[in-house]
């Protein structure tokens, strides 16, 4: 099994119960729980992709693929950094609204 499947499989067992086909009913706490448990796996696989990238940086022999390892760098953390900022903004509003 490749990396990104395992990756794949430990979300949908971490999530099993909020994945779309789920009927199980979840509670609110429950469900902001397991959103927290993915953006731990998902800052994870986001810091082993960096990694990677700066391993095939330092490798790099022309600007051109130097800036191309950058620029998907700097989308992913950028990707990441939203989500989390999104969800920030989310859970201060439910905390707000009790």
């Amino acid at each position: 099994m490749s990396e990104i499947e395992a990756f794949r499989q430990q979300l949908l067992e971490a999530n099993s119960r909020c994945s779309s086909g789920s009927n199980d009913p979840i509670s609110s706490n429950e469900r902001r729980d397991l959103i927290h448990v993915d953006l731990v796996v998902a800052h994870q696989a986001l810091d082993r992709i960096t990694d990677n990238l700066l391993k095939e940086m330092s490798k790099a022999y022309s600007n051109e693929a130097l800036s191309y390892y950058a620029q998907l760098r700097g989308e992913l953390c950028a990707y990441f950094n939203g989500v989390s900022l999104l969800l920030d903004d989310y859970r201060d509003g439910i905390e707000q609204a009790q």
